[in-house]
Parts: structure tokens; sequence; C-alpha cells
């Protein structure tokens, strides 16, 4: 049963994530046609056009009449609805109890926007300008500027009873209607100059000020300010010159919104808040102050925080946003309640944990998810579900934390965004590991999401959030891997680079990547990448980690860069182990990692490790270093060249159109073209036309190397540096494959003369071989000289 409740549960969320983003696509193509009536114009016309040849000119008259009286009548209710909310607002404030008029306070908040106001804001309207992101315009400056003579007004105050005696808390209703306006200068891709008008703002809302008194002088220690729901934002913006502007006011409209909206919700709406000290300075980020002595959950729509807790507002930078939920779901944040003197009686948190599981709270075994003594917040102070991911698509995340006497206590938390390589303080552990081994994303299961994870400073430091005790010999334990960088990989593909990424699994020496392996992120175009990206495994101190590289080639099998091997015996358990390895298996390339054993290995020393000690093993390379996984080439057929007799094959001559990659690198030509191309007796010709008048470009046979690949029908030819690609399908590629291989081995054995025997035995070419191809680069003098087929072909033509 409770199999097929979690079964319905997860099907119902999933069915839930795609009705929120069918919502959220629609209202993004409704954002997008109000706010381009140009756009709309011309999508509305060839559907008019088509309704009218299906329907006819007056069914179809009708019908976009109907379509626009209904658009006009929401149009109305919406703009009714945001009035009637307005005056709902402002007939709250009116029917308050304890409610006064604060006529003194808008005398002081008048005196401080004479005398502020201008320096304050007109810098900030400039940035906003200047970072401008609206098509067809360059560039958006200020050209005339005024504040007018209306300021904003507080209608009333409530001041909020039964709060202790250290603090004070006031909500004001906060109106402003302005008379101020601002004229902006719009120059456009062709150097044309518009002017716009921006007028008629009206900002309505409910602010909060919390303040904060202390018994020794100075008695007020902070004060905070903040609005406590989004508040009620309209300007007009109007042209200042007569032409068809209606495409541009849109999308200007849009982005002033955003630029006052989008500050205002960032820093001063509720949990957001606006915080000042006694001097006059701003609070930008919050600060230990001594052991914690509980943590809760908030959410925002429910307007709510436990006296005396401190609510992370921001992330551990102080850059981000501290909602967890940042992209999807309900707006939930974390606060915590710092230990006081006189909670003497209250233990510390010692100990904090992330479990995710799709398992009811209210189940035993959701329960046995939890670390001993440890304390699950199943529930806010609201009796509402403390998920993390309340409200979208993810895996349900909570927290549990543990409270002694006997621990270090910890002294702060903090949210850290990893997709952004936000900048973590020193002395923070990161919460990355759920007690069973899995990522301790707050954002887990949710697309597109930001990684998010709690950091803490103080307690034990561990990638859990607390000492874990280490497995059972031969158990399996939690390994912890980063793949920070690669150095200096090969090139693999055309454009003279490579799309890397690594392939993270544990097993033996040797073995193969199973099924759902890790793997980062692709870094396109990068011989240098770095990744930063960390997994969890499971492993044992006998096991080896494997780095497998590779480039990315999408729509065929993707060419191996190399791989390292490292053993894990000797790691010891929570000592972090960063080093750079060379990759095996190819010529050149290195990466680098760091690797943890979390919960198994070796009692940790002070002592640094030994250099010897982590020696990756050596992978057996079966076949060349330099060949990639996609093609088979004839030099991997060991058995081929024995039932051929050289002596005996006569050259084969055949022609055709074929699909040709450009030998060079070019920004316009770097795709597939038509190209006629020829097999001769020892060379492969090719041309733009069947008929061309101009010299065909060729590469010669002797000596070659052919790879093939037969899901793609791909043709490659090397030789010296020089490189053909070509493909064809059906039956042509198995006829061109085969005469290829025939004509180069009947040009390697009959040209002996181009050739010449090293002292070690090994053919390799004459270096005055003249031929019609172009000098080889120094990129491919590692490349080998002959296949093996040609090779054996060779000795017993010369015995």
């Amino acid at each position: 049963m409770a199999d097929a409740k979690q079964a319905a549960d997860v099907g119902d969320v999933k069915h839930a994530g795609l009705k929120r983003k069918l919502d959220l696509v629609l209202q993004y193509v409704k954002i997008l046609f109000e706010g381009n009536p140009l756009l709309l114009h011309f999508t509305l016309l060839p559907i008019a056009f088509f309704a009218c040849y299906l329907l006819g000119w007056f069914i179809t008259w009708v019908t976009v009449l109907v379509l626009s009286i209904s658009l006009m009548t929401q149009r109305i209710s919406e703009r009714k609805k945001e009035f009637y909310d307005r005056a709902a607002l402002e007939l709250a404030a009116k029917e308050r109890k304890d409610v006064e008029t604060c006529e003194w306070l808008n005398t002081l908040v008048k005196k401080y926007c004479t005398t502020c106001m201008e320096s304050h804001v007109l810098p900030v309207i400039k940035e906003q300008l200047q970072n401008n992101q609206i098509p067809l315009v360059t560039k958006m400056s200020v050209k005339k500027c005024s504040f007018g003579e209306s300021f904003p007004r507080i209608e009333s105050a409530n001041t909020v009873r039964g709060l202790s005696s250290r603090n004070y808390q006031t909500d004001f209703m906060l109106t402003f209607n302005s008379d101020a306006y601002i004229e902006v200068k719009l120059v456009l891709v062709k150097g044309m100059k518009v002017i716009i008008r921006v007028d008629e703002v009206y900002i309505s809302g409910n602010l909060r000020l919390k303040m904060h008194f202390n018994a020794e002088f100075p008695a007020l220690s902070t004060a905070s300010v903040c609005f406590v729901d989004d508040p009620v934002i309209s300007f007009s913006v109007k042209a200042m010159k007569s032409g068809d502007l209606m495409s541009l006011l849109g999308p200007i409209e849009e982005m002033i919104m955003q630029a006052i909206q989008n500050p205002i919700r960032e820093e001063m709406v509720f949990p957001q808040v606006l915080c000042w000290n006694f001097s006059g300075e701003r609070q930008t980020a919050d600060k230990p102050s001594g052991p914690i002595a509980d943590i809760q959950v908030i959410f925002k729509k429910e307007k709510y925080v436990p006296p005396n807790y401190k609510v992370l507002s921001k992330s551990i930078s102080g850059t981000g946003t501290g909602n967890v939920n940042s992209k999807t779901g309900d707006d939930i944040y974390i606060c915590y309640k710092p230990k006081k003197d006189s909670d003497a009686e209250t233990l510390p948190v010692t100990g904090i944990c992330v479990v995710q599981s799709y398992l009811d709270p209210k189940d035993r075994g959701f329960l046995r998810l939890f670390p001993p003594d440890f304390v699950p917040y199943i529930t806010t102070a609201s009796t509402t579900i403390a998920n993390l991911n309340g409200g979208n698509s993810g895996i349900p995340t909570f927290l549990g934390f543990r409270r002694d006497n006997i621990n270090p206590p910890i002294t702060h938390i903090g949210l850290y965004n990893k997709t952004v390589n936000e900048h973590l303080p020193p002395n923070y552990s990161i919460l990355f590991s759920t007690p069973d081994g899995g990522k301790a994303n707050l954002n887990a299961g949710v697309p597109k999401a930001d990684e998010v994870f709690l950091v803490y400073q103080g307690g034990t430091p561990s990638s859990f959030g607390y000492f874990k005790p280490p497995v059972a010999p031969g158990e399996k334990g939690t390994l912890q891997v980063t793949v920070i960088s690669g150095e200096g990989l090969k090139i693999a593909d055309i454009t003279g680079s490579s799309d890397p990424f690594a392939v993270v699994y544990v097993g033996a020496p040797g073995s193969k990547a199973p099924a759902g392996s890790e793997k980062t992120r692709t870094i396109y175009k990068n011989l240098d990448p770095i990744w930063n990206d960390t997994f969890l495994l499971r492993a044992a101190p006998g096991d080896c980690l494997h780095i497998q590289m590779y480039d990315e080639d999408p729509g065929l099998r993707n060419d191996k860069l190399g791989i390292a091997v490292i053993p894990l015996d000797n790691l010891e358990r929570g000592k972090p182990l960063e080093r750079s390895y060379k990759l095996q298996k190819i010529s050149r390339g290195r990466v680098k990692i760091n690797v943890v054993a979390l919960d198994f290995g070796l009692e940790p020393t002070d002592t640094p490790y030994n250099k010897d000690s982590f020696t990756q093993i050596s992978v057996e390379n079966k076949k060349n270093s330099s060949s990639s996984n996609v093609f088979k080439e004839d030099h991997d057929e060991e058995d081929v060249s024995e039932s051929i007799d050289v002596t005996k094959m006569e050259y084969k001559y055949k022609d055709g159109f074929v699909e040709k990659l450009p030998s060079q690198r070019n920004i316009l030509y770097s795709g597939w073209k038509r190209r006629w191309c020829v097999l001769r007796q020892e060379s492969l010709c090719f041309s733009k036309h069947k008929d061309s008048n101009s010299e065909p470009k060729s590469i010669s046979l002797i000596a070659a190397k052919l790879e093939t690949n037969n899901e793609t029908g791909q043709i490659i030819v090397r030789r010296d540096g020089k490189t053909l690609t070509m493909r064809v399908g059906g039956s042509e590629f198995e006829q061109w494959v085969s005469f290829l291989r025939n004509n180069i081995h009947v040009a390697t054995a009959r040209n002996p003369q181009h050739l010449s025997y090293s002292s070690s035995g090994s053919i390799s070419r004459d270096p005055k071989d003249e031929s019609s191809e172009q000098a080889p680069t120094s990129s491919s003098s590692s490349e080998p000289a002959l296949t093996r087929s040609a090779s054996r072909a060779l000795k017993r033509l010369k015995k």
C-alpha cells in the first residue's frame, strides 16, 4: 500500500509539474505579445488570411470581433481587480485598531526626500539604463529628470503588541502618487534617436519597521524595514515625438517595471529586509553570534517569523537570494535562533542533516532515515509540512538536527549556491551528503534548478553535517569525488579543439563504466576545461576510481580522450587527496581531481599523503592511443592481411558524388558539402563539380590509414597530417570502403621506394617523397606511418 501510495503521489507531482510548465509557457507567450504589438500584428495577419480562405470573410470578421471583445473584457476585469485590491488595502489600513496618523513622520520623510532622493535614486536609474537589454536599442541615457513636489506619504501606522521589551514593530501604509518624471534618450541600431517620457508613477504598499533595543548605551542597536507584500506599482510611458514606437514601448515599459520591482523584491519584500545599525551602516550579511539554539523553516505566504529568530534572507556570500526554491515552488526560507544566556536549559545544536525521501513523514520508515539522536523537523510553527521542495516537482527534502553538550556547537548556518560557484567564506563546511550517501542538494529533482547546499560553521566539519561512524570492514562507504579540471587535452574535432566531459565510476582495474555512471558537464571547444563538479560514489578500500575522458559528438559515438585509474587502498577517512594525473591510452592530457573517503578508509593522521601512495594503475593499451572509438580502423583487423596476396591485386576505379567536410577550418564553410570524388590508382581526388575545369585536390593512398563508421556512413582517409572526411549511404558505403582498402594495399606494396626501414625494423616514409599533398603538420607527427596489414604485406613482398 505504501508503494502504491508513493507511486500515486509521484504521478500527481509530475502531473502538477507539467501543468505548471504549461502555465509558464502560456504566460510567457502572453507577455511576449502584450509587449510587442508589431510582432502580434505580423503573427495575426497570416492567420487571418488563412481563416478567410477556409471560412470566408464574414465568419472570420465576426470571430475576430468576438475575440477582441473578450480580450478587452478580460483586460478591464484585471484592471478592476487591481483597483479593488488597492482599495481593499487602503480600507484594511483604515479599519485597523490602534492606528494613528503620522503627520510628524511625513514631515521627516519630506525633508529626507528633498535632501537625499536625487543623490540616492538617480544613480540607480542611470545604472539600470546602462545595463539595458532591449532589442534594437544600443544605448539609453537620462536626458531630463525631475522628482517633483510630491513625496511618499504614510497614511497610517499600526503598532504590533505582544513583543518582548527589546523589540518594537510598526506597520505603515505607504502611498506615493508622484508628479515626478524622467525623459530617456534612446539610440537605435541605425543611429536613430528617440526620446520617451516616464511619469504618473504610483507606489503603494504595507511597510514594516522593526527596532531592536539594548540594555546598554546606545539603546537602539539595529533597525530594519521591509514590505509585507509586493507593493502596487504603476506608471506610464509615452513617446515625446510622433512615430510608430509601438514595438519599442512594450519592452521599454517592461524593463522599467523590472528596474523598479526587482531591487524592491530582492531587498525589501518580506522576508528580505534592509537593516541598519545605530551608526547608520547597512548590514548586508548575517554574522555568527554564538551557538544556535534552534532551526526552523518558514513559508513566505505565512508572513510570520518566530520571535528572536534570524532569517537567512541572503545566501552565504550576501549576493544571492535566501529563498530555497528560487526557481519554482513556494518561497521557503530557513531561520535560526541564537542561544542566549537566558536559555541556559536549552542545549545547543551540534549536528544537522538533510534527508530526502518520498515516504510519508509520519511513516516509521521515514523516521529511520535520520541518524540516531536527531530530531526530524517535519512541520513548521503553523503546522505546515516543512518540505524544502514544497510546491514543485522536486524530491521531498527535510531537515534534522541534534542537540547535546558533548560535541562542539554549530555557530552559524547559510545557503551556498554551487552552480554559480559562489564564494564560500573560510571555516565553513558544506553539508554535501545525506546520511545514506546521496547528494544533499536542496533543489534535488527540480528541472534546471541551481544546486543549493547548506553550509555551517562550528560543529564537526563533515560532508554529512555531523560525525558519522565509519562503516564496517568489507562494506562500501561514501566516496566524494570532485573533477576539478583538465589540462592539455587531445584535439578530437576538425575545428582544432574538443568538447570534453568526464565519466566517473568505481570498479576493478580495467572495468567498464556501468550504465548510469556519473558524468560532468560538457565544456565546449576547450582543451583546458574547468568543471569543479562533485559526485558521491559507493566505494571500498579495494576499489579503483576511474576518470574516463570523452569528446562529445552529438549523434555519433563519443571519442575517447584518455583515462586515469587511481587506487583507493591508502585513503584516510575524511582526509582530502588533490592531485593531477596524466591520462593513459592517449598521447597527451591531464586531469585534476579531489577525492575524500567520507566514512571508510584508514584512520586519519596529521601527516600529508605520500606522493607514491596513489600512483595510478597502468591500463593496457589494446589499440593505438590516437585512434577514435567511433571509427573502425584497418590496423585493428589482425587477420585481414594474412589472407591477402598483394602481388595478385589490381587497382580499382570508382567515382561518384559524396558529402565531404572541409580540410581546413573555415567559419563560413564548416559543414558537409556535396563533392565529386574519383578513386584513381594511388590517390583519391575530389572537386566541386563533376566537369570542373580546375585541378582537383587529392590525397595519396600510399601507406594511408583508413577509418570507417558503419552507423553514420563516414569514411576518413589520413596520410601525413592530411585528412579527407566523407560520407555516403547504402550500398555505396561498402563499395567505397572495399575499393579504398584495396587501393591502399596495392599502392603501399607497389611503392616501396617511398618507404625506408629504420634500425629498429619499423617502416617509415621516405622524407624525399614528393606527392601532391601538403606538408604534414607538427600536430600529426606522432601518427603511425603504416597500417599493420600494409606493413605485413610489404614484408612478404620484400622477402
